[in-house]
């Protein structure tokens, strides 16, 4: 079986950032629809905690997700990765970091974020190697050791 790696053009929530214009900050309505229609489409129904994080993540807030292990925390730093790289297509700001702290983790998730927005897209930094490490990568993910 050969595998086709995944591009920003192939990867399959890329193809659901909304247009919007240079200099213009995405619209929140359209970038919760597309990133909810995503998820729905993945027979992901969204928690109450995990649609209001997503609703203040879109209209550009800080969020804090503490809840407890297997509640989707990752689905919503997906959608904090979507709405970043809406941002920064926008030319409007845009980064995100997913942080963990195990290697198998941040491996696990590195692959996943990469099969999500595409290679050019995605980077990884450990305390010991970096991958895709640009300024350009606006979603990326690090490992902290305690």
């Amino acid at each position: 079986m050969t595998s086709t790696p995944m591009t920003s053009t192939t990867a399959p929530l890329i193809g659901r950032l909304p247009d919007t214009a240079a200099g213009a900050r995405p619209d929140p309505d359209a970038l919760y629809e597309a990133f909810s229609g995503w998820a729905a489409d993945q027979g992901l129904a969204l928690y109450p905690h995990q649609d209001e994080a997503l609703i203040e993540i879109v209209s550009g807030a800080h969020v804090i997700l503490a809840t407890p292990t297997g509640s989707g925390k990752s689905l919503v730093a997906t959608g904090a990765h979507f709405a970043a790289l809406a941002a920064h297509r926008a030319g409007t700001g845009g980064r995100t970091y997913y942080t963990a702290p195990l290697k198998a983790l941040v491996s696990e998730k590195f692959f996943a974020l990469i099969e999500l927005f595409g290679t050019a897209n995605v980077g990884l930094m450990t305390g010991d190697s970096a991958v895709n490490r640009s300024e350009e990568r606006r979603v990326g993910k690090e490992c902290r050791s305690r």
